[in-house]
């Protein structure tokens, strides 16, 4: 039986091990996020895929930890990448810009972005799994008000202003200014 520990619920989201062999040397890879979509048995699970979001497979509970969401609300966007970022979306860096960088509220961002007149400015991850995914990321693109930032050691910085390092996935500057959401795009 496996330890009630390790047991997973649909929607969590978890990293796969992926083994590979190189000169007779095992090295685990982890991939992901991906999403549970359905408990088969107490040892078997259905999840996404992490580069298609209509993909499943079927995994074995071995093969699965569990995805932390970083508490990202102290993490600031390096100026350096800021500017250009905000340039490309026709915005200018000014004093006082928040950049909201927060990863464990975007189910919530969402549901504020579509009902809301307030230009906000965020960071959202490239998680195909996540349920907020697709919604968001087909209704600002659509409207041309998301850049991809670039894959840099110090893209984001902690209070200190240490950087973080380079993350598996992929980050995407966000603004509503000037967004008008119609009922066809939701």
């Amino acid at each position: 039986m496996t330890p009630l520990s390790k047991q997973f619920k649909v929607y969590d989201l978890v990293y796969r091990e992926v083994q590979f062999r190189k000169r007779a040397k095992q090295h685990d890879t982890f991939t992901g996020p991906h999403m549970i979509l359905k408990v088969i048995s107490d040892s078997t699970y259905a999840i996404n895929s992490d580069k298609n979001y209509k993909g499943q497979m079927k995994v074995h509970i071995d093969q699965l930890k569990p995805f932390v969401i970083p508490d990202t609300t102290k993490w600031m966007l390096n100026v350096k990448y800021l500017t250009p970022a905000l340039h490309s979306l026709g915005l200018e860096l000014f004093q006082g810009i928040n950049v909201c960088i927060n990863f464990q509220a975007l189910d919530t961002l969402t549901l504020q972005l579509l009902n809301s007149d307030v230009q906000k400015i965020f960071v959202i991850p490239n998680w195909r799994c996540a349920t907020w995914f697709q919604p968001m990321h087909g209704i600002l693109k659509s409207k041309l008000l998301m850049v991809k930032l670039p894959q840099e050691q110090d893209l984001f910085l902690d209070s200190f202003g240490n950087d973080l390092g380079i993350f598996s996935w992929d980050h995407y500057l966000i603004t509503t200014h000037k967004l008008q959401i119609d009922s066809t795009d939701i």
